[in-house]
């Protein structure tokens, strides 16, 4: 997708926006392994803790307190901690989403300009980006975007 274009048609677009979207995309193909954190191989998390630290978000977050176990509590106070929540139908390119799985929302991925979106996939095997729409739009929970002061 041409950026450039993007943001000339639409001029309210925060380059942050356009920021965030490029670094998921730079993991789009990387293979799915359970709290992975590296380009060799990561879960849903990692994707966004390269946004938080390549663009300086926050320095000190760090999931590793995270445990094994997912913990929708817990995921949600980190989230919080960086971002704010929005509702889920007020979604923007750029915002991190939070997916319920299993009666717990416990899945990210970064919502991008064509209504996407991107994220690791066990049952793919990879970080994969494909449409909002079938059994993703239901899951959707909320969406957390970082807004500068």
């Amino acid at each position: 997708m041409n950026f450039q274009f993007y943001q000339e048609q639409n001029p309210s677009l925060d380059n942050q926006q356009v920021a965030i979207v490029d670094i998921a995309k730079s993991w789009l193909g990387t293979p799915f392994r359970y709290q992975g954190r590296t380009r060799a191989g990561c879960d849903c998390g990692a994707p966004i803790l390269d946004i938080v630290n390549t663009l300086g978000i926050c320095d000190e977050l760090e999931w590793a307190e995270y445990g094994c176990v997912p913990d929708s509590v817990k995921l949600a106070s980190l989230l919080s901690d960086v971002f704010v929540q929005y509702p889920r139908t007020e979604r923007q390119p750029g915002d991190i989403l939070l997916f319920n799985f299993m009666g717990r929302d416990i899945h990210l991925g970064v919502y991008t300009f064509n209504k996407t979106v991107i994220h690791s996939y066990r049952k793919a095997g990879k970080v994969v980006e494909h449409p909002l729409v079938g059994p993703w739009e239901p899951r959707l929970s909320c969406a957390y975007r970082y807004e500068t002061l």
